[in-house]
């Protein structure tokens, strides 16, 4: 499911939710329908919300190692390098000169 929403980001509010499900091959679609029509908030959610906006994350992917905020990595290595500089002592970034 993550994938086909992931994938079809551009036709939220102009597909709905099941043609998605579908897509993804959920089996219970009525269970499904239940679920997302269910309006009480997950706390789960509502936490990382919460921190997000203590964070001041503006957008995802944002990452955060060690207080160094990354927002939108240029690559999927980027985080790896930033993580392998910390553990030989570096600061996760280059200085900028």
């Amino acid at each position: 499911m993550y994938d086909r929403l992931f994938d079809g980001q551009d036709q939220f509010g102009l597909k709905p939710w099941e043609d998605f499900a579908k897509a993804a091959g959920v089996r219970d679609l009525a269970a499904f329908d239940a679920c997302i029509k269910k309006a009480d908030p997950i706390r789960r959610v509502e936490e990382g919300k919460a921190l997000g906006a203590e964070l001041d994350v503006q957008a995802t992917p944002t990452i955060i190692i060690n207080k160094w905020k990354l927002a939108d990595p240029s690559s999927e290595a980027e985080p790896d390098q930033m993580v392998q500089r910390i553990l030989a002592g570096k600061q996760p970034v280059d200085a900028k000169s």
